[in-house]
């Protein structure tokens, strides 16, 4: 079964009365899709459990190839294969990639629970990660009429899967659960004890006097249990109060849906002592506490990739009260809520 709703350009969608007929200058092959859109389906697909990675055909390339250089902005009426179409406006480099991140942001709509009371709105996605769909082949063209945008010069981008994808009947079976779903969630961490605040943040080879998992850093920790987890006063340790040095490492998980309207998210610190963020490698200067003797709110705002990215917290209290809280907010999360944090 064909996916049956396009990608919208703007605000409008493809209808089967509808047909917009056109020119192209060329039906340029995808540029290098092996590490374009084909690992871009492949990077979506590893989002989600038990789902293997695509393989690029040849002759689905063609077809697909076929079906842009027409310029129609509606699908083809003959393909067998699974199709996913999108449209944008000007001449891209590389729409066909851009066409997977677009399609992909229907995530946010599919409710795994129910696998079909809303699938109809989330097709375009429930295709890229079809299991039983093992190979695709896109194409793209340039277009120079029959637009369905206001400028006359479009670009089409085309994908066909193989078996093609959207059965009704086997939805639930081939659209697998993210896999944050059954992650570990939380971050793992490690405990030293001394005062290093004149020296900075000490190493956590030796000497590691606790070790283990946090579940979150949103509700907020606190070296008392019995205190309300809304209050951002948190303890890595129950134990250990003051005069330590504390690492936590793990995954920050970013969905498509969290960036849906721009690549970045907003972080929000509440600390004491000294604090150092790390994300993908780099230090957000903006997240950093030094010496905080009461408690200081930080915000940034960082730019991420939908995926998996790597983060760590370093943390030294020397002594008052240690408090330490990481929010986040995204095109998914419009308020402040735990962000979305993963053992690695």
């Amino acid at each position: 079964m064909r996916d049956h709703q396009a990608e919208r350009p703007g605000s409008s969608c493809p209808s089967r009365g509808s047909r917009h007929l056109g020119k192209h200058r060329a039906a340029p092959s995808c540029p290098n899709p092996t590490t374009g859109v084909l690992a871009r389906h492949n990077s979506k697909r590893a989002l989600h459990t038990d789902t293997p990675a695509l393989t690029w055909n040849a002759t689905l390339v063609a077809t697909a190839e076929a079906q842009a250089k027409l310029c129609v902005w509606d699908y083809a009426t003959s393909v067998r294969e699974g199709e996913n179409l999108f449209a944008v406006g000007g001449s891209p480099a590389d729409a066909c990639s851009s066409a997977v991140d677009s399609w992909y942001v229907e995530v946010a709509d599919y409710d795994f629970a129910s696998p079909g009371s809303n699938a109809g709105i989330a097709q375009h996605f429930t295709q890229v990660v079809w299991r039983a769909s093992t190979q695709v082949g896109c194409a793209m063209a340039r277009c120079t009429s029959g637009s369905p945008f206001p400028a006359a010069t479009w670009t089409l981008a085309v994908c066909h899967y193989s078996p093609p994808g959207n059965a009704a009947a086997s939805r639930a079976a081939n659209v697998g659960p993210l896999a944050s779903a059954i992650s570990v969630a939380g971050l793992s961490y490690t405990l030293v004890r001394g005062n290093f605040m004149a020296t900075g943040f000490p190493s956590h080879s030796t000497k590691v006097v606790e070790r283990g998992k946090l579940t979150s850093l949103g509700a907020g920790y606190s070296c008392n249990p019995l205190l309300p987890l809304a209050k951002p006063q948190a303890c890595a340790s129950s134990k250990y109060r003051t005069l330590f040095s504390f690492n936590a490492t793990g995954i920050l998980r970013v969905a498509a849906a969290d960036i849906r309207r721009n690549s970045q998210v907003q972080l929000m610190l509440k600390a004491t002592g000294h604090v150092r963020v790390t994300i993908r490698g780099s230090v957000v200067a903006d997240l950093s506490v030094a010496g905080a003797t009461s408690l200081v709110t930080k915000t940034a705002k960082v730019t991420l990739p939908a995926g998996d990215a790597p983060i760590r917290i370093e943390w030294m209290q020397a002594s008052g009260t240690s408090r330490l809280q990481l929010l986040w907010k995204t095109d998914a999360a419009l308020v402040w809520a735990a962000p979305r944090l993963v053992v690695a």
